[in-house]
């Protein structure tokens, strides 16, 4: 049975990019609606922990590493999202909790980057059952497919729109084909009293 937690691709700006569409790719779990907390202008995050992101990580340019942490929904350097479903319970009756998706994630190697992580990481929790998608031919293209579909839909969305407007705006959010969802289910940061 399906969570009310959705199971997104993330997609973050970089300090330094290399290329307009180089973004850094995470798996993003949280719950429908999520509450979203005031922009700190010195870019520190929301107060609001309700979600969590499952990634591949090199800062600093130190070796790849998968880290798994509590987040809030919303942050300064999130453009865009890709809903790959609801968190469901794969192939048993009990319902599956982040936990579980942290052990399986754990196992997921990192080849080259966090895309093709989050690739991988897909497929490895479709093969679990962990994704519950109404849409499930979607998953037919291939996974590399599904996550270009949402850089390509962030990239769009996004390229002539300021940062500081962005914050303003409801996250900009895509299904595993790239169309948009509206109203997206992650609104914009809360203004300051």
């Amino acid at each position: 049975m399906p969570s009310s937690d959705r199971v997104y691709v993330a997609y973050y700006t970089k300090p330094n990019p290399k290329h307009s569409q180089d973004y850094h790719f995470s798996i993003l779990i949280c719950p429908k609606n999520p509450v979203i907390g005031v922009f700190d202008e010195s870019g520190a995050a929301p107060k609001i922990v309700n979600s969590t992101i499952y990634h591949a990580v090199n800062l600093n340019n130190s070796p790849w590493r998968y880290e798994s942490k509590a987040v809030s929904a919303r942050t300064p350097r999130l453009l865009g999202v890709l809903c790959l479903g609801t968190l469901s319970g794969g192939s048993t009756s009990n319902p599956v909790d982040r936990g579980r998706v942290d052990r399986l994630l754990k196992g997921v190697a990192i080849t080259v980057d966090c895309r093709v992580w989050v690739i991988d990481a897909i497929a490895r929790l479709v093969t679990a059952g962990y994704i519950y998608t109404q849409s499930p031919q979607a998953f037919h293209r291939g996974y590399p497919a599904i996550v270009q579909a949402g850089s390509n839909f962030v990239f769009d969305k996004t390229r002539m729109i300021r940062e500081e407007t962005l914050r303003t705006m409801p996250l900009f959010a895509c299904d595993a084909f790239g169309t948009e969802i509206k109203p997206s289910e992650i609104g914009p940061f809360l203004p300051r009293n």
